[in-house]
Order: structure tokens, then C-alpha cells, then sequence
């Protein structure tokens, strides 16, 4: 806790200086925020659903009903999630471009 009081001071001015001035800038601070988060979000369920994909398609080989049908219903509700994540992301995009404009968008 010692350590940490000094190292928050040193970076204040770094926050300080990277808070917006007007509300364009604080809509494209949350929105560049928003998409770094859903990105993140995104990669993390590529690898959850490939990875459940790959445990469905080797307990195809055992013959275990209920095992392939567990795998069965967590890659379907994880390519949904992967669905709704990219709905998400265009949404968060398209309110981006329609406040900001196309040149403000990352």
C-alpha cells in the first residue's frame, strides 16, 4: 500500500491531461473504450468456442452421449454469444459514426 500512493501521484498528471474538454471528446473516449473492451471480450470467446468445438469433436470419437451433448450446447451458446458480440461492436460503431462523424472513428 506504501508503494502505491506514490506510483498513483506520479501518473496524475497522465490522467488529468487525458480527461476530454468537450463532449465530443467524452463520447469518443467511451466509445474507443467500449470497442477496446468488446474487442477483448471478442478474442476471449474465439478461444472459448474453438476450444469447445475441438472438445466436441473429440468426444465424437468415445461414443459418450452425454458428454457430446454438453459440448453440443456450450459451442451453440458460445457461437451465439460470438453472434451477439459482433452485434455489439457494430452497434457501438454505428452510434460512433452517427455523433462523430466518419472521420472521428476509430
Amino acid at each position: 500500500m506504501k508503494k502505491l500512493f506514490p506510483t498513483l501521484l506520479a501518473f496524475a498528471p497522465s490522467f488529468a491531461l487525458a480527461a476530454p474538454t468537450d463532449f465530443k471528446g467524452l463520447i469518443n473516449l467511451t466509445l474507443d473504450h467500449i470497442n477496446v473492451a468488446l474487442f477483448a471480450i471478442l478474442i476471449l470467446a474465439w478461444f472459448v468456442v474453438f476450444a469447445k468445438i475441438a472438445g466436441y469433436i473429440g468426444a465424437g470419437g468415445g461414443g459418450d452421449e452425454k458428454k457430446m451433448s454438453a459440448f453440443k450446447q456450450t459451442a451453440l451458446f458460445g457461437v451465439l454469444g460470438l453472434a451477439a458480440l459482433l452485434v455489439y461492436w457494430g452497434a457501438a460503431k454505428i452510434i460512433c459514426l452517427s455523433l462523430l462523424g466518419p472521420g472521428n472513428c476509430n
